[in-house]
């Protein structure tokens, strides 16, 4: 199985209180990109929004202290190269969003050695809006569906997860699997 994952971002330092707040909701992660990177990650699922003056990775009220572009110019630097998946974290009808889809060919550009797979947008439904590659990676967390809902903290379903609640789950060896708290 290739290694690749959710919410990547996540492991990293937050942002303010917002972010502190919204932690238990939002973390998906517990290492950093690096220690990812180290771990066999060379897949990373990266949320961009537009929060304050710059875009940063965030997840619901999580925001990252560092730059979208500081995170992928450390995976761009990697020894080996590696895909990444980028969605913007908001609606399509924000302002924002018009300027994140016109800066998607100079993120490809600068970034040379990420393999780009698609770029998506989060809301009002998920939606991929540009492909790039074609290497698209499977979810090996449990999807957040129907009752689930109801309590939509990321660890509290890993956990369940490890205890064995859900049993297992068929990862393809041929595909990337994007995983939560690698």
């Amino acid at each position: 199985m290739k290694i690749g994952t959710h919410n990547s971002a996540t492991g990293e330092r937050g942002r303010g209180l917002l972010s502190w707040l919204g932690t238990p909701f939002s973390k998906c992660q517990r290492k950093t990109i690096r220690e990812q990177y180290e771990a066999g990650a060379r897949y990373f699922d990266l949320r961009a929004a537009w929060r304050d003056g710059e875009w940063r990775c965030a997840h619901g009220l999580w925001t990252s202290r560092r730059t979208l572009a500081d995170i992928l110019t450390e995976i761009n630097g990697y020894d080996e190269p590696c895909k990444v998946i980028l969605t913007y974290e908001g609606g399509e009808d924000e302002p924002n969003f018009i300027a994140f889809k016109a800066e998607v060919e100079d993120i490809v550009r600068d970034y040379l050695y990420i393999q780009f797979q698609y770029f998506a947008v989060k809301w009002p439904k998920w939606r991929i809006w540009k492909r790039v590659g074609k290497n698209y990676p499977v979810q090996g967390f449990v999807p957040i569906e129907g009752w689930r809902r109801l309590l939509p903290i990321p660890w509290v379903w890993w956990l369940l997860g490890r205890m064995g609640l859900f049993g297992k789950t068929e990862m393809p060896a041929n595909k990337y699997v994007l995983v939560d708290f690698l």
